[in-house]
């Protein structure tokens, strides 16, 4: 009830948010005399090739890079699909942690990210940074993480405890 009109739905609130960037390894890039990536579709280079994670559909990442790669157009997404093609990424990622321990090895140099993800890896040593590409005309990206309560759910009061248990100082700050 005191989350602001704009982070409720009749059926969803947000409880976070999360700024997705391009997440790179600054180590690799200025080896490869590579500047940080200014836009999704810096991201084809050959110099990459094998090494540029990308998120499939099922993550919260995919929207912005397709959007990204279209030129900030939502309406026509179809220029997106052939730049994919062309950064022929060497996996499409659903799961951030498969990707971290990938980034962590040494597997993959970039990926279109939750920037939370490249501070996460940076604190563990991992060289990495994070840029926020122009969508159109617009920077990087802000992404609302929901919860809802589903239908016939058992216990309602257990399910409002944990959404207001997440919207406390404590837990986002830990978030």
């Amino acid at each position: 009830a005191d989350l602001p009109e704009w982070a409720r739905t009749p059926t969803a609130v947000a409880t976070q948010f999360t700024v997705d960037g391009i997440v790179y390894n600054e180590e690799k890039f200025r080896e490869l005399g590579i500047d940080p990536p200014e836009t999704h579709a810096d991201l084809i280079d050959e110099r990459l090739a094998g090494h540029v994670a990308f998120p499939d559909i099922a993550n919260g990442a995919h929207w912005a890079a397709i959007v990204g790669l279209a030129g900030g157009d939502e309406s026509n997404l179809d220029p997106a699909l052939e730049l994919v093609e062309q950064m022929n990424p060497a996996y499409f990622y659903s799961g951030s942690t498969d990707l971290a321990a990938r980034f962590g090895s040494g597997e993959i140099w970039a990926a279109p990210w939750q920037s939370s993800w490249a501070l996460r890896l940076k604190r563990s040593g991992a060289p990495v940074a994070v840029s926020y590409p122009k969508i159109g005309d617009k920077t990087g990206a802000l992404w609302p993480l929901k919860f809802a309560i589903l239908e016939g759910t058992e216990d309602n009061d257990a399910a409002y405890a944990f959404i207001n248990t997440a919207l406390t100082p404590e837990a986002q700050y830990g978030h």
